[in-house]
């Protein structure tokens, strides 16, 4: 996967850096800046998974992107919680 690639994927989801970064379980957005410079590779899961995202209806894609952000944010107050 090229880093044009990468950024064109992220931008066609209307997602910043950072909640890339979450969906894909990095440890941050500098990762994925890593990505779209062409300093790193994203991993096979990385590239699969936005290949995934790339290749669904606007519809689906929206709706996974959607209960994804919803699914981490709701994990990050539950770790807030307990901190």
């Amino acid at each position: 996967m090229t880093p044009s690639e990468v950024k064109r994927i992220r931008e066609k989801l209307g997602m910043n850096q950072a909640d890339l970064a979450d969906i894909l379980g990095l440890a941050g957005r500098i990762t994925v800046t890593h990505y779209e410079t062409g300093h790193r590779k994203p991993s096979l899961l990385s590239a699969a998974i936005l290949r995934l995202f790339d290749e669904l209806p606007e519809k689906r894609y929206r709706e996974l992107r959607d209960a994804l952000l919803t699914a981490l944010s709701a994990e990050r107050k539950l770790k807030r919680k307990k901190s």
